[in-house]
């Protein structure tokens, strides 16, 4: 999991900013697109480590509220 999501960072990143720095060559405006690929680069790798996480906080949070109602349960048993 922790793999995945540093390579999709890193992965995402360098071709943004790998992208940038070529069109700045193409063109001869040199920090413009590098910086635009930069930005472009970490707001798709926080798109695609949110695709990663969603599905795992679904699941936590489902299980933390089974847990919670096993929990309950056990308690009402006690009291009576």
């Amino acid at each position: 999991m922790a793999t995945q999501i540093g390579f999709s960072v890193a992965i995402t990143t360098v071709i943004f900013v790998w992208g940038g720095k070529y069109l700045d060559n193409i063109t001869g405006k040199s920090p413009i697109f590098t910086l635009l690929g930069i930005f472009l680069g970490l707001v798709a790798s926080l798109y695609l480590v949110w695709q990663i996480v969603k599905p795992l906080q679904r699941k936590y949070k489902a299980d933390y509220k089974a847990l919670k109602k096993n929990s309950d349960e056990k308690k009402s048993e006690i009291k009576k």
